[in-house]
């Protein structure tokens, strides 16, 4: 498979409900959006999506080590918009694996670094889309 998109950008939040000191059960909501390479646009394919948004909602498994580093696996179900054809958009949705990893600060503001794979499978207009890719975040506590 190709890669059509270098870049994306996106948001999201995210809510932690501990169990214990060191477990929690995440839900999170968010948006990111890609734009295509600049060198798809020669050409005359409109098959090639001119840009992807994904809104995916997840739940998932927080599991701390040593009070400071986290894994966490997510699954949930994405929405995507593709916008194939120039002006005409085609929605669908799909399955969403989200594996994470990160280090999480004790102090007053809570600040979260991660490193996260993203495994989106989607059906839109016919066209099975399979997107990838490996974020870095950071997050902080805001209550």
């Amino acid at each position: 498979m190709k890669q059509l998109s270098k870049t994306g950008y996106g948001v999201g939040l995210k809510g932690l409900f501990y169990l214990e000191d060191n477990a929690a059960v995440t839900a999170s909501i968010g948006a990111t959006y890609y734009t295509r390479k600049s060198s798809y646009d020669d050409f005359s394919n409109d098959l090639i999506p001119r840009a992807t948004a994904i809104i995916p909602a997840k739940v998932g498994f927080r599991y701390l080590f040593a009070d400071t580093y986290f894994i966490e696996p997510q699954i949930g179900y994405g929405v995507s918009i593709v916008d194939i054809f120039g002006n005409n958009s085609q929605s669908g949705g799909g399955f969403i694996f989200s594996p994470t990893i990160g280090f999480k600060n004790e102090g007053e503001n809570g600040i979260t670094a991660y490193l996260q794979y993203n495994l989106f499978n989607s059906k839109i207009a016919g066209v099975n889309y399979n997107l990838s890719n490996i974020s870095m975040g950071i997050g902080m506590n805001i209550w």
